[in-house]
Parts: structure tokens; sequence; C-alpha cells
């Protein structure tokens, strides 16, 4: 009973993204005056759209490195900064959020902007797929490229990759017959040392298809969490010696509507350290609470960092603090101002009336645009200056 009270308020204050909003399929455009742009609207939600349990415990590294959005790229475009041995485009979709890279073709796509991850790292995107009859699964590949040419050999098949270290894991949604599922393998010197499958809930191909896919890197450990599930928690998937690379990969398909969307990568390092910060330094700031573009609604993906902050509160009853919203410098600076004081009640509203913080311990402010703490003529930096910021009081 506890479960569902809770999961009841989660479905009052923490609205889904635009970007993680079921379409129709084939909804695709290539044609950026065919965008439809919905950062303004506030979709309510449903109850095909997952929510996520007191059980996520996922929270974003300390500093993103690497936004992809595709948004420097026209639609009907290849990105740069990418590589690939196959076909892609980037797309806008109806009814959701910014721009997407369309997958429709059997091959390997490298964003050579990742250039090695870090041991203690976070890595989230966002992937729709197209079929609703008979997907292949997604497929990421983890493994040293000693060369710019090597990531063409990470495919859906060869995981073992000549004898490298390599960390491969499958995705494939469910439906109404069959549940969502899970492939992987760990691969060291031509041997598969780790292979395993495993079936979650929380991605149904039927009724929601686009799941947010969220990886936990710390050392050579691994945790994989499918809209809010944790579907994987392997302790020895990497080789703390091995400097691995990403390389995206899609199957061969014989079906004509088998794609994936891939969207809002978002890589992140390191690991805040949330109470030290907060009840030793007094400050704690977090890019880690998502909004809605141009809105305060919260998404769903923000809990972990918000049950951490709130738990963090529950132990030190004595603790009040204020929670102060900042903007990067997109927009109208006054509008700016005001929506930075908007995510600040979201997020003083989501911690009361979700997770049971008494009010009068909280107050809010919002600075705007006008504390930036990185550099707005970059992505990854305008994603730094986006964040929420507790002050102990």
């Amino acid at each position: 009973m506890g479960n569902t009270i809770f999961c009841s308020l989660l479905l009052l204050f923490f609205g889904v993204s635009a970007a993680a909003q079921p379409t129709k399929q084939g909804q695709t455009t290539s044609n950026s005056k065919a965008a439809t742009d919905t950062s303004s609207k506030k979709e309510k939600p449903t109850s095909s759209q997952p929510l996520f349990t007191s059980k996520y415990d996922f929270v974003p590294g300390e500093k993103i490195i690497v936004l992809e959005d595709f948004s420097g790229t026209e639609p009907g475009d290849f990105p740069s900064g990418w590589n690939t041995n196959a076909s892609a485009e980037v797309v806008t979709v109806s009814n959701k959020e910014g721009k997407w890279l369309k997958i429709a073709s059997k091959g390997s796509f490298y964003p050579e902007t990742i250039k090695s991850l870090p041991q203690n790292m976070t890595l989230e995107f966002y992937l729709q797929v197209g079929s609703k009859s008979n997907p292949v699964p997604f497929v990421l590949n983890f493994g040293p490229l000693k060369s710019r040419e090597e990531f063409k050999l990470y495919d859906g098949q060869n995981p073992a990759l000549r004898g490298q270290p390599i960390f491969q894991v499958k995705l494939l949604p469910g439906n109404a017959n069959k549940p969502a599922s899970s492939e992987v393998f760990v691969g060291r010197k031509g041997n598969y040392e780790i292979q395993n499958k495993n079936n979650f809930k929380t991605w149904d191909n039927s009724s929601n298809t686009t799941a947010h896919v969220a990886l936990w890197r710390q050392a050579d450990r691994i945790r994989i969490y499918i809209n809010g599930e944790k579907v994987w928690d392997l302790q020895r998937a990497f080789d703390s010696a091995t400097k691995y690379n990403i390389v995206f990969a899609m199957p061969h398909s014989r079906e004509a509507d088998n794609y994936y969307l891939l969207g809002n990568i978002r890589l992140a390092v390191g690991v805040p350290d949330t109470r030290s910060k907060l009840l030793k330094e007094g400050r704690f700031v977090t890019q880690g609470i998502l909004f809605t573009s141009g809105s305060d609604q919260i998404k769903p993906e923000s809990y972990g960092i918000l049950k951490e902050i709130a738990g963090l509160l529950e132990e030190s009853p004595s603790t009040r603090v204020k929670i102060i919203g900042h903007t990067d410098t997109d927009g109208n600076e006054m509008s700016n101002l005001l929506l930075s004081q908007q995510r600040a009640a979201a997020v003083k509203a989501a911690l009361v009336n979700a997770l049971g913080i008494k009010p009068e311990r909280l107050e809010t402010d919002g600075k705007g645009q006008t504390k930036p703490i990185a550099d707005n003529k970059t992505k990854e930096g305008k994603a730094q200056n986006r964040r929420v910021e507790f002050i102990k009081l």
C-alpha cells in the first residue's frame, strides 16, 4: 500500500518530458519546418508512462562533459563529430522535444566526441523504437579503439573483438505478449567471461515506445536502468586497466519499419557527495534535476537525486535549506528569472508532497541566467548552468 501511495504522489508531481512521450510511428521528418515545437506544452502523465519506484538509486555524475542533442545538425544530415559505416540522419518528431538521430540500417555509430569513458561516470540517453511488430535489439559496445576506423568492428554479432576487452549490452523492448529483455556479454581474450539475459518491465513497445537509458559506471562495476528499473548491476563488467570508448550499433533487420531514434546523450563524470557538500560545506549543486524545456515540469529521471536529498534531510532533521534555480542564457532574461523561481518552487513541492519533507524546512529562490558557472557558448556549458542549488541555512 505504501508503494501505491508513493507512486500516486510521484504521478502528481513528476511530469514526463516531451522527449519521453510516446508518439505515432513514422512521424519523423528531416524538414525543420515540419517540426512541432512542444517545449512550452505540459503533457499530463498517463497510466502507460513509467514511474520510477522507491528503489531507483541512479544519481547523475557531477559534471557534464559531453552533451549531444543534435541541435547543431540540420534535419536530414548526419551529425558532425560522429562516424559510421552505415547510414543515419537527424530528424524531428511531432509531439517530441528536440532532435533525434534516426538509425535505420545495420551498422556501427561512433560518437567521436567521447574520447574515452571515465572510471566514474554516468551516461544517459533516450531511445525510441520504430517497429511495433518485430524490432531488433539496440546494441551498446564498450571497448578500446586502437584506431579511428576500428569502430566498424563493433556490430551486434561480434562482442569478443579479436580478444580485446569489451562490454556489450543489447536492449529490446517488450510488447503485450512478451517482456522487454536485455543481454550482456563481457569478453576478454576472445572468450566470454559473462554472458547472460534478463527480462524487465518498463519498456512496453505496445504502449510506451520511449526508453530513458541510464548507465552508472564505478571502476569495473556498472548499473543499467531502463525507465527507472534496474536491469543490471554487474561487478566485473569493465577492466580497470583499459580505456573504453562507446559505439552504438544496429543489427540487420528484414523489417522495413525497423529503426531507432537516439536522443539527448549526456555523459557526466564524478559521483556527487551530497552529504559532505551540503552538511559540511553548506552547499550542493546538481544538474541532475531535469525539467521539460521552458517549463517547471520535473522529469521523472530526476527522482534518484531528489530521493537522495530527501533522505539526507530526513537523517538531519534540524537542517534547513534554500533551493535556488538557475538557467542558461537562452531566451529572455526576465523570463529566465521567473522560470528559475518556478523550478525552485517545483523542487520544493516534490520534496514536500512526494518525499515527505516538511515545507517549513525549505525556502526557494531563483537567479535566472545571472550566475553562470560555465560558458554559455557551448551545449555542455549551458547544461552546467541549468542547475539547482541547495544552500544550508
